[in-house]
């Protein structure tokens, strides 16, 4: 009955902490042990008990109702009717089949749905390489891949810190570890600062080298901008699909579109283009979302929509625009680089927008809300 009466309390109290998250995802904490991950698989038999049990729950509290109201209305203390409802809700509390919470529900932490207040740019990430080189590389490796040389000293071994690790949890999970975690991590001297750039950092190194694929959307790192010969912030291209293209040989011929906003990464090269980078940090936050060493940046595109997020890229190695099949939106993946296909993948981006807010389950939307 207990475990009944929790579970009814929590699904009553889920509008009201769902709608606090998206109001202040940066200040949310999560009171309760478990949370729902619509990713969780989980079985017809599982969801049936599940019915079974909510609806034998809400015949048990119209019956105490009932039972309250008798109580109420008899002369007696305890009148016939009086127990038979109280025995009827009894009896359908004790009749509901609730599944163990882990069948249905994932663990969570306080922190589950916070989201970092920081900007993504690219001088919060140099600042995070630099913290997770300082503080974690000695146990997860250099490359992030659970190889550093304090590896095997410890009592468990070091994880790696690749997409595999953004893919199965929420970024508020893993900044509740890296704070509150127990271990190894218990000795870090971290601020709240310190450790989002250092998620970020590696939350923006997981998805280039993945590609975005089975990852949460990604907001282009912001940059600082000259634009005609005058200092420009990145939050103004905000409702302007832009292309992002790192200056190589191959790119010469491409810094002007009039579908897009071009901004051009350079390596302190005097070029005109619509945009270009400024800042020393610049070329290497594109390197980290292409996946690539910033020897191997040059030629790389990267396209951006109306609100920001990342949603295609092509390396400099040559091919064609590629893209996560659940980032760019319906139509997946498209491996031509003609203008038709550039052309292509910004309508699809336009009908297709992600929806959504930090701390919320990402999505793409078949429904354009972005301005044209």
């Amino acid at each position: 009955m207990l475990r009944g009466a929790l579970a009814l309390l929590s699904l009553a109290l889920l509008p009201l902490l769902w709608r606090h998250a998206a109001a202040d995802p940066q200040g949310m904490w999560w009171p309760l042990s478990w949370r729902y991950d619509p990713d969780l698989p989980v079985g017809t038999v599982t969801w049936r008990a599940l019915a079974r049990a909510l609806g034998l729950s809400a015949l048990a509290a119209v019956a105490l109702a009932l039972a309250w109201r008798a109580w109420r209305g008899s002369r007696s203390a305890a009148g016939p009717r009086t127990l038979a409802w109280a025995a009827a809700a009894l009896a359908c509390a004790l009749a509901a089949p609730w599944p163990q919470p882990r069948a249905y529900l994932v663990e969570a932490t306080p922190a589950s749905y916070r989201v970092s207040a920081l900007p993504l740019d690219a001088a919060n990430l140099a600042e995070g390489a630099r913290a997770y080189q300082a503080q974690c590389a000695a146990c997860h490796g250099v490359r992030a891949d659970g190889q550093g040389p304090l590896a095997a000293a410890q009592a468990r071994w070091p994880s790696a810190l690749g997409p595999g690790l953004y893919a199965n949890q929420p970024i508020g999970d893993l900044y509740w570890k890296l704070r509150h975690g127990a271990g190894a991590h218990a000795g870090l001297a971290l601020d709240d600062d310190t450790a989002w750039r250092i998620l970020d950092y590696l939350r923006t190194r997981a998805w280039g080298l993945a590609g975005g694929r089975d990852l949460a959307p990604l907001r282009a790192p912001a940059l600082a901008l000259r634009c005609g010969g005058q200092p420009r912030s990145w939050e103004s291209l905000a409702g302007l699909p832009v292309r992002v293209i790192a200056h190589g040989a191959e790119s010469v011929a491409e810094r002007y579109d009039p579908r897009v906003t071009t901004v051009v990464l350079t390596q302190d090269a005097a070029l005109d283009a619509d945009c270009v980078a400024t800042g020393s940090d610049a070329w290497q936050a594109y390197a980290w979302v292409a996946g690539v060493a910033p020897a191997e940046l040059a030629g790389a595109q990267f396209l951006v929509d109306r609100a920001g997020w990342l949603r295609a890229r092509q390396t400099g190695a040559g091919g064609g625009w590629t893209s996560a099949d659940a980032v760019c939106g319906p139509a997946g993946r498209s491996g031509d680089t003609s203008a038709a296909g550039l052309g292509g993948l910004l309508a699809a981006m336009d009908e297709a927008p992600i929806v959504g807010a930090p701390g919320q389950s990402w999505r793409v939307s078949a429904r354009s809300s972005m301005p044209r």
